[in-house]
């Protein structure tokens, strides 16, 4: 019976934070989504600028941020908006600073940390995320592998 108790919790869908939660925070959410971070790594100064495609998917640990306290001071931080075509895909702990646009089918790689435009139909991962090659290409090497 504990067990039981224990399968149930820790089911992988109960990871996920219900999309109706995000769209109440304020944040742009397309269809078909997957977040499995927490609130608390979507940013919560101004989530009205984070505005997320179609059939997206959030790794957890996954940081979007659309503020910067480090300009001005903590008295009025600069804000700007965050943008995730559709067909995203963003892994685990990577960060995603201001004003930053992600095109469509997209990946980010764990551990990015993605301070400038993604264009479309690109892989990229690092510190600072750079990319590493088309879409077309990654799907051709992991159909191989």
């Amino acid at each position: 019976m504990v067990m039981q108790i224990i399968k149930f919790f820790y089911r992988p869908y109960l990871l996920r934070i219900k999309p109706w939660i995000i769209r109440r925070m304020g944040v742009t959410l397309g269809t078909n989504c997957r977040v499995y971070t927490p609130l608390a790594n979507l940013d919560n100064i101004a989530p009205r600028l984070i505005r997320i495609g179609d059939g997206c998917c959030l790794s957890r640990g996954a940081v979007i941020l659309t503020h910067d306290f480090s300009r001005y001071g903590f008295d009025r931080p600069e804000t700007k908006p965050v943008t995730l075509g559709n067909n995203v895909f963003v892994g685990k702990n990577a960060i995603i600073l201001p004003g930053v646009s992600i095109g469509d089918n997209c990946v980010v790689g764990a551990g990015a940390v993605v301070t400038r435009d993604v264009a479309a139909n690109t892989v990229c991962a690092g510190n600072p995320a750079a990319p590493i090659c088309t879409y077309d290409e990654y799907l051709r090497k992991a159909a191989h592998s």
